[in-house]
């Protein structure tokens, strides 16, 4: 039981820094009504009205780039049931999957699941896995196997700095290219009338 209750709180420290940031984002998609964390552990649960938001940030940093737009639910714990046990049941209408920043005080991406189309195409093949503690599994699901009304809002960060500079350089090499080879043609053309005015003589 010791156990038990040092994972609850391991999870609700975890959870509990990117409160601000979960609510900011509840309230811009639903304005005008109550947000509020009702206390869960793990993947929390919120309120937003009338909807029952279970919300899960990957701590870890820097998981977008190697996750994407996969997203994870837990299946299985030691203790008590689990995530997949309260979606399945319908006790949530709506899943906030986040990914952390690298330096863990911010969200670098987040998508907002309708949990109804996810129970409707509960079918579709996933990735069991453990975690490394062995204290849970969770379930590995890719958001293109299911229908694009799945997700309902979504942050990604912009393209970095640097690939937009290698695409401009590329630019800048292939315009300096053409008119070289414009040069060239113009040159060669120039070359071909004198030769036929010395024709001509």
């Amino acid at each position: 039981m010791a156990d038990a209750i040092n994972n609850w709180v391991r999870d609700k420290l975890r959870a509990d820094r990117y409160d601000h940031r979960i609510a900011g984002i509840l309230t811009e998609r639903f304005p005008g009504v109550p947000i509020r964390d009702v206390g869960q552990q793990g993947n929390k649960i919120w309120h937003a009205g009338t909807k029952r938001v279970m919300v899960r940030v990957r701590p870890e940093g820097d998981t977008y780039k190697r996750y994407g737009r996969q997203f994870t639910i837990r299946a299985s714990r030691r203790y008590g049931e689990t995530e997949i046990d309260r979606v399945m049941r319908g006790d949530v209408d709506l899943y906030l999957y986040a990914h952390a920043t690298k330096d863990r005080q911010d969200l670098e991406a987040w998508y907002l699941l309708d949990l109804r189309v996810f129970r409707a195409k509960s079918g579709v093949a996933y990735e069991d896995q453990a975690n490394h503690d062995g204290s849970s599994t969770f379930r590995i699901y890719d958001q293109w196997r299911f229908p694009k009304e799945l997700v309902i809002a979504m942050h990604e960060p912009a393209p970095r700095g640097p690939n937009l500079e290698a695409i401009a350089k590329r630019e800048a090499q292939r315009q300096n290219l053409a008119e070289q080879h414009a040069e060239r043609a113009q040159f060669a053309a120039a070359m071909d009338v004198l030769d036929a005015m010395g024709d001509e003589s």
